[in-house]
């Protein structure tokens, strides 16, 4: 099965200059994509087109929001759009549109926001309500992503792409004891991603354009008439992903000087899975019982090819010394398939045994396995200058397996008397994987189980004030991974209070511990969060303000084998402080609101600090329009490297109008 000289090079498509773009040049990359606002637009047609002529001049109320900003940024701008994404210009920051009426149409509602320059994300929900019991809803989400960091582990990769969500469903209530519903969804992500590749032991510039989408279709049925609620659901979905690499530049990223070049990478890939998804909900209740069973059941199967034969191919090619040495390309064909199965159940029981006393009964069982196969040929073929094709084939005939299956059930005692409740319990667990990776590859099997217990309590005022205390540990018996824990123990804290005239105060603490011994990975973690809210609101809600503090650390230190084959540890620090502050006041048509954000990370890994904060004032014109003026700033930097620290500000003019009818 040979190959002529230029066999490789059929399958990579013509790339025009626009198409190689010089790697790390994300400058290129700066201000959005011109968004379509022709979804949008569609939807308010076909809105209108749904409206009863009489229904123009019946009861209608709506909102419409408009907001025009400046952006100012010194430092990095990639790494404030990678965690912000904004930028100057225009954006609908609310649209409300609400219509009850009397006829056959009962209520229509429409929501959007985005649509603009300025914001990353738009989206919008259209609801219909038709008489006698006929619900239909058309969503639309899509968001902008964009990365480009140049002081972190990720600073040789970038992204830019765009994904978008539709969902629509039917929906008959009309009947007294049945209900029926239909459900569609769609998702697109496409957009380019430029990364390292490591080919010829270097570094080199590949980029991917990206091309995936996700369709589903569902029904669902609910049955209210029998003592047990019963709720089928049935999807049919289907993933499908046609990626095309392509080589972004020719020289070598970690050896400029290097003389061979990358000239060409592709793929005719297109993978495919279909997975449709059973499922069945019962519940029932009485006065001294209830509960809950769910089962679902789900078989997925995944194929990659392209050609009628179902062979897709994906090849790398370099000219070795700029092209005087020759040209050697890796060349795939192969074909994949997987096929997996999941079965799924869960059950949660409970009985009332007295006037005080409850016992909880809950389980779950999961059931999954996956077969892959991999099957065809991967070929080294080189070009000598003269023209001499030289091929070295090996043939490819893998299968593997991974399975598993888990199973839970925990049994707890609640007691209530008055202001006071505690409640304990115990639980087991345990999990049995197997999997082996390769034809010839050694098979991998062991179980694990687990056992724990829980208590807590808890105390509830008429004064408002609410805490609870809980308590669990848990252990395991043997490892599946040598990071698995063999002790874990986890401590809850949470305290609400109502301290009235307008007072609150929250509290919520969370500690965890878990370690291994030191023959297995010497596992120890411990992590802490916990945070306090304090605030103050008017009687009648035109003054407010509050203060939110939130604490989460992590310490981390694993045992590991360094590629020289000495120890190591892995150690990771992280010691996240966040405080909030914020507020609001109405003084007649003048409108105040601001907040501000300190984060601090004071731990060894990657310490940083940021600042932003927001500031806004409207003044009403009337009762239905309001004009105003914000501002939002950032401060970003981080203690160990200054490549992506940025300091932005962004400021604008607003316009709200309001509406009933």
């Amino acid at each position: 099965m040979g190959m002529s000289p230029n066999a490789t090079r059929t399958h990579h498509d013509p790339q025009s200059p626009s198409d190689v773009r010089p790697f790390f040049r994300v400058d290129l990359w700066r201000g959005q994509p011109q968004k379509s606002g022709a979804a949008f637009a569609t939807v308010l047609i076909l809105s209108a087109l749904v409206m009863p002529q009489p229904a123009l001049c019946q009861e209608w109320s709506g909102t419409v929001d408009l907001a025009y900003g400046w952006m100012d940024t010194t430092g990095n701008p990639d790494a404030f759009r990678t965690q912000y994404n904004l930028d100057s210009g225009f954006s609908l920051d609310q649209l409300d549109l609400d219509f009850r009426g009397e006829g056959s149409l009962e209520h229509f509602s429409l929501e959007a926001w985005g649509w603009g320059d300025a914001e990353p994300a738009e989206s919008f929900r259209l609801g219909l309500d038709f008489a006698p019991g006929l619900q239909v809803e058309l969503d639309y989400r899509s968001n902008q992503s964009f990365f480009g960091l140049a002081g972190s582990d990720l600073a040789g990769r970038t992204d830019q792409w765009n994904l978008s969500r539709w969902r629509g469903s039917v929906v008959w209530t009309g009947w007294e004891d049945w209900t029926l519903g239909a459900e569609y969804r769609y998702v697109d992500r496409d957009g380019r991603i430029y990364r390292p590749h490591y080919g010829l032991n270097e570094l080199y510039p590949l980029g991917v354009n990206l091309d995936e989408t996700m369709s589903e279709f569902g029904i669902r049925v609910e049955n209210r008439s029998t003592p047990v609620r019963l709720v089928f659901e049935q999807t049919w979905a289907q993933y499908e992903r046609k990626n095309r690499p392509f080589a972004a530049g020719d020289q070598a990223l970690s050896n400029p000087d290097d003389p061979d070049f990358f000239v060409s990478a592709g793929s005719t890939a297109e993978d495919e899975q279909d997975v449709p998804t059973s499922s069945l909900t019962a519940s029932w209740g009485t006065d001294r019982w209830e509960g809950v069973a769910t089962l679902l059941y789900s078989n997925a199967d995944l194929q990659s090819g392209a050609d009628p034969e179902g062979t897709a191919t994906i090849w790398e090619t370099y000219d070795i010394g700029g092209g005087a040495i020759g040209t050697t390309s890796w060349v795939d064909e192969l074909v994949s398939s997987t096929q997996m199965d999941s079965l799924v159940g869960a059950l949660r029981l409970g009985f009332r045994m007295g006037q005080s006393w409850t016992l909880r009964l809950g389980g779950s069982y999961r059931d999954a396995s996956a077969d892959s196969s991999l099957l065809g040929r991967r070929l080294l073929h080189t070009v000598n200058p003269a023209g001499q094709v030289f091929e070295i084939e090996a043939p490819v005939d893998e299968n593997g397996y991974y399975n598993f299956t888990d199973s839970d059930v925990r049994l707890t005692l609640d007691w209530n008397s008055g202001a006071w409740s505690v409640w304990g319990g115990a639980f087991m667990a345990g999990r049995d994987v197997a999997w082996r990776l390769t034809t010839d590859g050694s098979p991998f099997a062991v179980k694990r189980d687990s056992d724990g217990f829980l208590g807590g309590i808890a105390w509830s005022s008429n004064g408002g004030i609410d805490a609870s205390l809980e308590y669990e540990t848990g252990a395991f018996e043997r490892y599946i991974f040598r990071t698995d824990p063999e002790n874990v123990d986890r401590l809850t804290a949470r305290l609400r209070a109502r301290l009235g005239g307008g007072w609150n105060l929250n509290f919520h603490g969370r500690c965890e511990q878990t370690d291994n011994p030191d023959e297995v990975a010497a596992l120890d973690r411990d992590s802490a969060a916990h945070g306090l809210g304090f605030g103050w609101t008017s009687s009648q809600g035109e003054h407010s303000f509050g203060l939110n503090l939130d604490q989460v650390s992590l310490e981390s230190a694993t045992d590991l084998i360094l590629p020289d084959g000495g120890p190591g540890v892995s150690i990771y620090d992280l010691d996240l402080l966040t405080g909030t502050i914020f507020g609001h006041s109405d003084l007649g048509r003048v409108h105040l609101q601001a907040s501000a954000t300190y984060t601090s990370d004071s731990g060894d890994t990657w310490p940083v600090d940021a600042w932003n904060a927001v500031g806004r004032i409207g003044y009403d014109l009337s009762d239905t329009t309001r004009i105003g003026a914000f501002i939002q700033y950032w401060d970003y930097d981080e203690q160990l490297a200054d490549a992506d620290d940025f300091t932005a500000t962004r400021y604008g003019l607003s316009l709200r109008w309001s509406f009933t009818r």
